[in-house]
């Protein structure tokens, strides 16, 4: 009969020898299955002082409307778990996430991996040539989203290295509010003044041809399309995130003998006050060669920072190939110069397209000058606030060739760079909370820059950089409760959870509303508390694993 040959003394050993190895990689099993659950159900201790891994009571309130979501809330975070957890400034952001998902079950959150998956994130770039890095957060809801940076939840303190503060919660409660706060939001297309348009509800109309591509741009950056007749509404929708002005060839209405009534609202006043107090945007090209038939419009542009001028813009040096009736060059066809400094407002916009060595090409055809309109530099206080100013910002600009030329054709100004389009931008600051407001109109003078033959043309940049223009001005910021934080001391948390100095670890800090009574009280990690972590992190395994070893050699040379 054979032995068996795990009994005995021997086979014991040889038992042991069978069981070890399986016992530990069943624990390391477990341990890699238990990592993974505890992250997902956040079964861990949060030790900050400051309770960064902690959601507040005010931050799940704030959220309490996401289950009641027509669409799918998004977090995508651009790096795996384990390169998240392995930076302070992204694995706080990580795990706040987490535990808000924890308790809002709808709210769904990914990973990916950039390096292996480099085209997971395509759908979120506004031109082809966008970089989204590891450190990114999007957030999106439907069509709509949102990319920032991880560094961007925090507070620097007095250089950009130190932080001060974590802001998450404020700003990623302020994210959620803006995507979702219009579930549809509206471009329209302004009528009745002999615009170029498109209307979606006759889509038979001959006309729509002529701003197809400009429409179908529009759908991309999640925009609802409608045509408006602003003599027909007493004021601009409440779902609108842009107007559109495409060519007028008649004025915009004021009627004089109205003109003392307070009711009354001119059509150029309904578009201010819609860009003042919505913080709208708007985007116009009109044909220089009617400047002097748009008196009413060019005075409108004029106080957003624009000069029309009413010459045909030409440049030798940078425009496409071809010949007028007579033989001669013509160089109305322009090719625009990007503007290549880093700290303009055109290059945070197409940055990815001047960078390159050869960049695809912007056309402009048939255009007139746009020139900043106020006197001193480019930007001007708003008349009746300190808080608030208007900035003009050239988006496209010829080479030093740029020439204005008279109908003749003739020269009738010296060569330079002049600006083909350009951005108005009002600026402002809340007093109290500080933040921040935006309004945009975006000016080109040339009846065809939305045409199909620059648009509808993919071997020009044109649609991509519009499409990443629209998607920046497009965009309504809805802000969180300033008690989550903001980026005011006037806020109760002084703007988000404050951290603790190292060089003050071992002190109890206070946090003060702005009453100056204390709203939280940051407990240190005292010297028994550091005694007892260092206990359950080390000595207690050490101590499992010596006595381990202790019992098994025993037991081999007994």
């Amino acid at each position: 009969m054979k032995k068996d040959m795990f009994k005995g003394k021997l086979g014991h050993r040889r038992l042991l020898s069978v069981i070890l190895p399986i016992a530990f990689v069943l624990i390391f099993l477990f341990q890699l299955w238990f990592a993974g659950f505890a992250e997902k159900k956040q079964l861990f201790v949060d030790l900050t002082s400051e309770g960064l891994y902690t959601l507040t009571d005010k931050m799940v309130k704030e959220c309490e409307y996401l289950p009641t979501l027509e669409k799918e809330l998004k977090i995508t975070f651009c790096a795996d778990p384990d390169a998240l957890r392995g930076s302070v400034r992204t694995r706080v952001v990580y795990f706040m996430c987490l535990a808000l998902q924890k308790v809002y079950p709808s709210l769904k959150i990914e990973t990916v991996n950039l390096k292996t998956n480099p085209t997971a994130v395509n759908a979120y770039k506004t031109t082809s040539l966008s970089e989204i890095v590891s450190t990114d957060v999007i957030v999106s809801y439907g069509q709509s989203f949102r990319i920032i940076s991880a560094d961007a939840f925090w507070t620097s303190g007095e250089t950009e290295d130190e932080i001060f503060s974590y802001n998450g919660e404020y700003k990623m409660a302020t994210l959620f509010h803006s995507l979702t706060s219009r579930n549809s939001p509206v471009a329209y297309f302004i009528t009745n003044h002999g615009e170029t348009y498109y209307d979606p509800e006759n889509p038979d109309r001959p006309g729509n041809k002529d701003a197809y591509s400009l429409y179908q741009l529009l759908l991309e950056r999640g925009l609802n399309v409608k045509t408006l007749d602003l003599s027909k509404v007493s004021d601009i929708p409440a779902d609108c995130a842009l107007l559109v002005i495409n060519n007028p060839t008649s004025d915009y209405g004021y009627d004089a003998s109205k003109g003392d009534q307070y009711a009354y609202i001119s059509e150029t006043e309904m578009l201010d006050r819609y860009l003042v107090r919505e913080q709208g945007s708007l985007m116009i090209a009109v044909d220089y060669k009617k400047n002097a038939e748009l008196k009413n419009l060019k005075e409108f542009l004029f106080e957003w920072g624009f000069e029309l001028g009413d010459k045909q813009l030409t440049d030798k040096d940078a425009s496409l190939a071809a010949t007028n009736k007579d033989g001669s060059p013509d160089y109305s066809n322009l090719v625009g110069q990007y503007i290549t400094e880093e700290n303009t407002y055109a290059y945070a916009i197409y940055g990815a397209y001047a960078s390159l060595p050869s960049s695809p090409r912007f056309v402009v055809s048939d255009a007139g000058e746009v020139k900043c309109a106020y006197d001193l530099g480019t930007g001007t206080p708003e008349p009746g606030s300190n808080t608030t100013s208007r900035y003009y910002a050239p988006f496209f600009s010829t080479t030093a060739a740029g020439t204005l030329r008279d109908e003749e054709g003739n020269a009738a100004s010296i060569a330079g760079v002049r600006d083909i389009c350009a951005i108005g931008l009002r600026h402002g600051v809340d007093s109290e909370t500080l933040a921040y407001s935006y309004s945009y109109v975006f000016c080109a003078n040339s009846a065809s820059f939305f045409s199909e033959q620059t648009l509808g043309n993919p071997s020009f940049a044109n649609f991509d950089v519009t499409s990443a223009l629209v998607e920046n001005i497009s965009r309504e910021d809805v802000y969180a409760s300033m008690d989550l934080g903001g980026a005011s001391l006037n806020s109760s948390s002084y703007g988000g959870k404050r951290l603790q100095k190292e060089a003050i670890a071992t002190a109890i800090t206070e946090i003060h509303a702005s009453d100056g009574s204390v709203v939280k009280t940051n407990l240190p990690i005292t010297a028994g508390a550091k005694a007892l972590v260092i206990t359950v992190a080390l000595v207690i395994p050490f101590g499992v694993a010596a006595a381990g070893i202790f019992i098994h050699l025993r037991r081999r040379f007994r």
